[in-house]
């Protein structure tokens, strides 16, 4: 989970990483044996405003595994 709230750094991209196991595990509890969907969400409702993201090069991995995606 990232979340900024300032308007620092809006136009830049930012390089991420996380651990989505941890992360689920974290904010719902045990995870499912396996994750099959991850949602990206960019929510500007609460500022009643317009608002863009673009994601790119993004990579999920396991112990096994990588796939990536856009």
């Amino acid at each position: 989970m990232v979340i900024r709230s300032s308007k620092c750094g809006l136009g830049e991209w930012h390089d991420e990483s996380r651990n989505l196991h941890a992360d689920y595990q974290h904010y719902m509890g045990e995870p499912p044996a396996r994750i099959v969907k991850v949602r990206l969400i960019a929510n500007s409702i609460f500022q009643r405003n317009n608002g863009r993201c673009d994601y790119a090069d993004i990579l999920f991995r396991d112990s096994t595994d990588e796939h990536r995606i856009l």
